[in-house]
Order: structure tokens, then C-alpha cells, then sequence
């Protein structure tokens, strides 16, 4: 087994617990908002929900963005990269992958920055809550992100059938998804169909 490949196996180590937390955010963001909701149903205000809320939300826009970068997750228009030839696509996506790794590295050192000179100011409603425990997690998940978009343009160079296949699979996932959506058109299950005809 090569080192780029273990050093992608244990990476996807890091994933799964970036995702778990990243879930664990998202459940905690729904629980905030529904507390708010039922305490203003009945004219109690509790204020911490909502900072508490937009402070998992911050971090759950970062632990996921680290699975994002690493799998591909953004949402891309690919339309005129998808009809370049795979080196023009392989340079292209290498040059994306530098972009992330740039910007990460803004964001870690503007993380960095802020959390120094946030030191010793709490949040305005959760008098316990210090912004540094906003500033220094958000710095160590782009750093994160750097490694993922590493590790993918490491990928791209390593590996030359990486983006056919990944196209390949791509093109066979959306024809399994026109087979069944004709299955299940065919089977009478779909909208247009009248009561009774």
C-alpha cells in the first residue's frame, strides 16, 4: 500500500468524525430553533437559542465543508468542464483545488488573528461562551480543508483515470436513475395520471 494511500485512509478517519460532528451540529441547530419556537409560542423569551443556534451553524458550515472539499461536494456548474478532454479537465480541477487550498489558508491565518484579538470578549447573550472557542476551531477545520484539497490534487496527479471514472460513475448513476423514474412511469405511478382512468 502506498503512502498517498494511507495518508487518504486515515483522512477518511478524520471524515467520519467530521461528518458525525457536522450531524451532531445540525440536530443541535433543530433542537435551538424548535426550543425558540415553543418558548415564544408561550411569550417566554430565552435569548441564548438563537446565538447558540447561528454558533452551530458556523461550525457546521466548516466540519461539513471539510467532507465537501474532500469529496467533491460543492455545488459546481460543470457543464463546459465536462466537455474539455480529461487533461484540460485534470488541469482545471487542479487549478480549483488550488484556489481551496489558498483560500484555506487565508481563512486559517484571518481565524488566527481574530482569535488574538477576540481574546478575553464573550458573546453578547452567552456570557460564558469566549469567541476564541469560535476563531480557533474554525482556523484548525481550514487547515483541514487544505489537506483535503491536497490530497485531491495529489489524486488528480497520482492517479490519470480518476476524473473518467468519477465521470463514467456519474453517467451511470443518472442513467440508473432514468431507468427506474421509466419504470415507475410505466407503472402508472406518476403525476399526470387521472382518478379513475
Amino acid at each position: 500500500m502506498s503512502v498517498l494511500k494511507k495518508i487518504n485512509k486515515g483522512f477518511e478517519r478524520v471524515l467520519c468524525v467530521t461528518d458525525l460532528i457536522a450531524g451532531m451540529l445540525l440536530v443541535m441547530i433543530v433542537v435551538f430553533i424548535l426550543l425558540q419556537i415553543i418558548f415564544r409560542t408561550f411569550s417566554l423569551n430565552i435569548q441564548w437559542t438563537e446565538e447558540a443556534s447561528r454558533y452551530s451553524f458556523i461550525g457546521l458550515v466548516f466540519f461539513g465543508g471539510v467532507s465537501a472539499v474532500r469529496r467533491c461536494g460543492h455545488i459546481a456548474i460543470t457543464t463546459l468542464v465536462e466537455l474539455l478532454p480529461v487533461p484540460a479537465r485534470r488541469v482545471t480541477e487542479m487549478f480549483s483545488q488550488l484556489i481551496v487550498m489558498l483560500m484555506s489558508c487565508i481563512l486559517a491565518y484571518s481565524s488566527l488573528v481574530l482569535s488574538r484579538s477576540a481574546s478575553g470578549i464573550t458573546s453578547s447573550v452567552m456570557q460564558w461562551f469566549h469567541m476564541n472557542y469560535l476563531y480557533i476551531p474554525v482556523g484548525l477545520l481550514c487547515v483541514l480543508m487544505f489537506a483535503a484539497a491536497l490530497l485531491r490534487a495529489l489524486d488528480l496527479v497520482t492517479d490519470k483515470e480518476l476524473l473518467q471514472r468519477e465521470k463514467d460513475e456519474r453517467e451511470a448513476e443518472e442513467a440508473e436513475n432514468i431507468r427506474r423514474l421509466e419504470e415507475e412511469y410505466d407503472a402508472g405511478n406518476h403525476p399526470g395520471k387521472e382518478a379513475g382512468a
